[in-house]
């Protein structure tokens, strides 16, 4: 009893500066929301106006029209998107207000843009008002050295490739549907190739790698609207790096579970995407607003359902891939989004430092584990004479 008494001791100053940083997260909530409320609503027929801010000499303004609306639309104007620095004191500049709400942004959400449109123009080209429009063109010329674009590009390419030599060993079937000999000698994974003979590289290879224009076109689809989303929230290196870190473990548990198949597919780093967004929501959960809560919590979990069903319902679905990007693209994001006093999950530190590295540990052994799994523990059958030829 005097251990536990002394241990809720020490603790209490602990707690207290998790209640402090909490509370302290709602106090700045409240005063964005009473801002909002507190804001005139736009009255109809109003005209364009110029709006004078603050500015440093130094600082240029770059007022950016809100890609989500080009139109007015049922007696709303656009949106203005001004970077916060014009609240700076010093100086004055003249911002052209095009529309009745001006938002104030970070720099960082006006680069952002094309990666939205971009992501927009896939979901409903309808919604841009004029799709070809000279600024939507030009964000989607901008878009198109984004990592998730190259990698897509990179997808799509070596998929003519696979159709391509297929068809030349005449081992084309369905809807462009390369035999599994022509995957598994373009660098699929297959586990008696990468344990026995020791081509590790086909772990990597997979992820570009598809079997059938279905399995391409669904993967890309998913790939292009999440990946656009998360690029324009973290940025390429981010981004790159939770891809790069699920479809490793994806390739690594897909090889473990079905030793004696072929494996191919984006899918486990794509799933490990939306892990890893759903990891910032609840690494970062105090910071946003319930409904923003709810929507995240509704989709990631209606995203699973349909991963699950398609699961169940298909033999050629990995799940093994699934479930390892899964694993380890919510980790990943945990490593790098994780607050003790954020988070909806119960950490028993304070130090956000040692709560991030203690994730990413527990990461790296998952990769670790896998690899142990695939090259000492999995009986793995030696690879057939001839393998990976038609």
């Amino acid at each position: 009893m005097e251990g536990q008494k002394r241990a809720a001791e020490e603790r209490q100053p602990l707690d207290r500066q998790l209640e402090e940083r909490r509370e302290q997260q709602k106090a700045r909530w409240a005063v964005q929301k009473q801002q909002e409320a507190e804001r005139p609503p736009p009255a109809e027929g109003q005209q364009a106006h110029v709006a004078t801010a603050p500015l440093p000499a130094s600082t240029a303004v770059q007022a950016v029209p809100n890609p989500w609306r080009q139109q007015p639309r049922e007696g709303r104007g656009g949106y203005l998107a001004v970077p916060q620095s014009a609240r700076a004191a010093g100086g004055t500049a003249q911002v052209l207000d095009l529309g009745y709400t001006r938002i104030d942004v970070p720099e960082d959400d006006l680069r952002r843009r094309p990666c939205r449109t971009s992501c927009l123009f896939m979901w409903c080209p309808c919604c841009l008002g004029d799709p070809c429009g000279e600024r939507h063109l030009r964000d989607l010329r901008a878009a198109s050295s984004s990592f998730i674009f190259v990698v897509t590009v990179v997808d799509v390419v070596v998929f003519l490739v696979e159709v391509g030599v297929a068809a030349a060993a005449g081992a084309l079937r369905g809807l462009l549907a390369p035999a599994p000999c022509v995957l598994e000698e373009l660098g699929g994974v297959f586990a008696p190739a990468i344990v026995h003979r020791w081509e590790t590289w086909r772990l990597f290879t997979a992820v570009v790698l598809h079997g059938g224009l279905f399995h391409l076109v669904m993967n890309m689809y998913v790939q292009f609207l999440v990946g656009m989303r998360c690029e324009a929230r973290w940025g390429s290196k981010v981004t790159a790096a939770v891809y790069g870190v699920s479809g490793l473990a994806g390739t690594l548990a897909s090889a473990s579970g079905n030793p004696a198949a072929v494996g191919v597919g984006a899918s486990g780093a794509i799933v490990g995407l939306v892990a890893a967004q759903f990891a910032e929501l609840m690494g970062q959960w105090a910071t946003f607003e319930p409904g923003y809560r709810q929507r995240q919590v509704g989709q990631t979990l209606f995203f699973l359902f349909m991963l699950f069903t398609f699961g169940v319902s298909d033999d050629h679905v990995d799940n093994f891939a699934h479930a390892g990007g899964l694993v380890a693209g919510f980790l990943f994001g945990l490593s790098r989004w994780l607050d003790p006093a954020l988070s909806a999950i119960p950490v028993p530190c304070t130090s956000i430092a040692q709560a991030r590295t203690g994730v990413a540990v527990i990461c790296a052994l998952l990769l670790i584990s896998l690899a142990v799994l695939l090259f000492l523990v999995v009986p793995v059958p030696e690879a057939p004479a001839g393998y990976g030829r038609c």
